[in-house]
């Protein structure tokens, strides 16, 4: 029947179980009653399924609730990373309002309108969004601010109470940052964002007015001229991305900053001698410096090492790049004299292209038990099949090593660990190395011929070792395959042939080597793992 299509509830709205009527005949009226009936039994049938149903999610508390549209809330667009004008996503409180319990929660939970920002609310939801957080901190993002408009008169208003704000700008709206700025009365974090490479010139005098609660800045994709460092004066944590610099009196002054974070920055003045070396703040902590580029590089070779500062040095150029070169006599500088380290950690994977490494060292082997962050981190990129001294200092900086770690993946775990003993065997490279921990990726055999390979050569590194009376090693921890080879492996005999009286005989002497636990003060066998680790025992 036509009438099957239409909608349930509308047939249902048009059914009476009404008595036959006079002009029905008896066909006509049983007609309608299984008609009608049908409609019935369809309508309750559609009323008792899921879809109808109470929602799992409604059986949850409203503080719960909450913190899922927080989830979605901070799952949107910002202005800190790439989106598409075009192709926006609706507001995350257009999403959740489905049904009026949700609508409830979202209009008197104050914390859900602290995160604001103009590529989900229009000014007319920013203006709602600061009157339903009441009194709560507010986080602005907005894309292109202007003088102009709603948006700045309401931060007139309201700008006391943000303490986070990202401005996403361009170079038309770059002249608004100052006004912007100075509404700012208790602002804690400023992030300005600029496109990449820089396009326009952050005016600092201009920008005088800034709030003394200011602690973090992240300036990305703008020029810095040659100023007084006004601006950062009072940060604790600076974040300087894409940024051209004409000098370098923007550190001067600063009393404050623990945390340096520097990506791909550019000199404009070409000749390095414009500029003297130049000596870290006091009070900084930690130097995060990353830089593709020999020009990237120009600033860090300025800057004085510190031993109170902690380096963490990227080199994102491609594999056998010159720029290698550089940042390893760059790490030479910070490992000098009472700076050499006492333990070293090289983690190697693959990426399917080429291999990641990342070194850590640490100046004080006691640093490592503690869990403490390496005073000197280098994160580069190297081609398959490296040798581990090209990825290690120079050799006088692991004279004193106590402790080494090397992890690597099934692609180059062989190469390096040979390499490493090899290196060892011959040249005693690591003198004064006690603690020694490996973890062997486990391969499909454990006698895989690498595997015993490197196994051996570890054998015949304890031997030599032990030969050179250095006597045991401190400590040793193993995965359960790799100890099992080591045990597998027979007794050595050593054969010498000493010339009798008239050099003509000569008399055997055999001698058994000692088995590898012999040469080791304390063992411990730990799980499989598909990592391999030198390093520091627990």
């Amino acid at each position: 029947m036509k009438e099957d299509d239409d909608n349930p509830w509308q047939q249902l709205a048009r059914t009476r179980l009404a008595k036959r009527q006079a002009q029905e005949s008896p066909e006509t009226y049983r007609a309608r009653m299984k008609r009608d009936a049908y409609y019935l039994r369809r309508a309750l049938a559609l009323a008792s399924e899921l879809h109808n149903d109470e929602a799992p999610i409604l059986s949850l508390p409203d503080e719960l609730i909450v913190e899922i549209f927080l989830y979605v809330r901070d799952a949107g667009p910002s202005v800190e990373s790439e989106f598409n004008l075009k192709a926006l996503p609706p507001s995350w409180f257009e999403s959740v309002t489905v049904c009026r319990r949700f609508r409830r929660i979202v209009v008197n939970s104050a914390s859900l309108h602290t995160r604001l920002s103009t590529l989900t609310h229009s000014a007319d939801n920013i203006e709602r969004g600061l009157s339903l957080s009441k009194n709560l901190p507010v986080t602005l993002e907005v894309h292109r601010p202007s003088q102009r408009g709603r948006l700045y008169r309401l931060i007139r208003l309201h700008g006391g109470r943000i303490r986070k704000i990202y401005l996403r700008c361009s170079a038309e709206c770059s002249k608004a940052l100052p006004a912007w700025v100075s509404r700012l009365r208790h602002v804690r974090s400023i992030h300005i964002l600029m496109g990449v490479p820089p396009e326009w010139t952050v005016d600092f005098p201009e920008m005088r007015r800034v709030s003394p609660c200011l602690s973090t800045l992240h300036i990305s994709g703008a020029d810095i001229p040659d100023s007084d460092g006004f601006l950062f004066r009072n940060v604790t944590e600076l974040h300087l991305i894409d940024v051209g610099l004409e000098g370098l009196p923007f550190l001067q002054g600063v009393h404050k900053l623990e945390k340096l974070v520097l990506t791909n920055i550019t000199m404009y003045r070409t000749q390095v001698g414009e500029w003297s070396t130049m000596e870290l703040p006091g009070s900084l902590r930690l130097l995060e410096y990353t830089g593709a580029t020999s020009r990237h590089f120009r600033l860090l070779d300025l800057l004085s090492p510190s031993p109170a500062v902690r380096l963490k040095l990227v080199c994102t150029a491609p594999p056998n790049e010159q720029l290698y070169g550089r940042c390893k006599a760059i790490l030479a500088t910070w490992l000098n004299g009472a700076l050499v380290p006492e333990a070293a950690a090289i983690r190697v994977h693959s990426n399917t292209i080429v291999l990641d490494v990342r070194m850590d060292l640490w100046r004080c082997v006691d640093d490592v038990d503690a869990n403490r962050d390496p005073d000197v981190q280098y994160h580069f990129y190297v081609d398959y099949h490296p040798f581990t001294r090209h990825l290690l200092p120079y050799a006088e900086h692991c004279q004193k090593l106590l402790a080494f770690t090397l992890e690597t993946d099934m692609e180059s775990h062989c190469t390096l660990f040979g390499d490493w003993t090899h290196a060892e065997l011959n040249r005693f490279e690591m003198p004064h190395l006690r603690h020694l921990t490996i973890r062997l990726p486990r391969s499909s055999s454990d006698w895989d011929e690498d595997m015993c390979d490197n196994m051996f050569l570890l054998y015949r590194w304890l031997h030599a070792r032990h030969g050179l009376h250095q006597g045991p090693l401190e400590t040793l921890d193993i995965p359960a395959h790799a100890a099992t080879i080591l045990d597998e492996i027979p007794f050595t005999v050593d054969v010498c042939y000493i010339p009798d009286n008239r050099g003509l005989e000569s008399v055997v002497i055999d001698k058994t080597w000692s088995t590898w636990r012999d040469m080791v003060q304390h063992v411990n066998i730990t799980d499989d793992s598909n990592v391999l680790t030198l390093g520091l025992a627990a």
